[in-house]
């Protein structure tokens, strides 16, 4: 004596659950990704230290880890360096390219099926909010508030 499973009718559960997931993915994806923009956006905009070679607000950005896709990096933008009496325009424009190599390089490490990674790149950055000067500490207060609003 035994149970007999209609087969077509598992394969129907299975699809919808597989659809369900995919939904509930995409929703933590996008929440991702908004909340890092916004993140990013006040980070930049709220940031209260003097930024003389724009390499500091330059280097900083986000990624969207998603396991088994392609990781998504964004909010890297070349700020213009600071005027100063002597000019500034032998400084180096690195930020950039700092920033999204160190948030990839942290990627890299992820065991997470989703993450968001906020990075300010540049090496002396941590020093800089040490000093008591805010680099990404707000921003990233701000995309963990919206991650959690959002993902309700």
């Amino acid at each position: 004596m035994g149970i007999k499973v209609d087969q077509s009718s598992l394969a129907k559960l299975l699809e919808s659950m597989e659809a369900e997931i995919s939904k509930i993915n995409r929703k933590i994806d996008t929440a991702l990704t908004y909340a890092g923009e916004a993140g990013v956006s006040v980070a930049k905009q709220q940031g209260n230290y003097e930024d003389q070679t724009a390499n500091l607000r330059s280097s900083i950005g986000y990624l969207v880890h998603t396991k088994g896709q392609k990781d998504k990096v964004a909010g890297f933008e070349q700020f213009p360096p600071k005027p100063t009496k002597r000019g500034n325009k032998h400084a180096k424009r690195i930020g950039m390219k700092v920033g999204r190599n160190t948030v990839i390089e942290i990627a890299r490490g992820l065991s997470a099926d989703h993450a968001l990674v906020m990075v300010a790149g540049m090496p002396y950055a941590e020093a800089v909010e040490r000093r008591g000067y805010d680099v990404l500490t707000r921003g990233a207060l701000e995309a963990e508030m919206i991650f959690k609003q959002l993902i309700k």
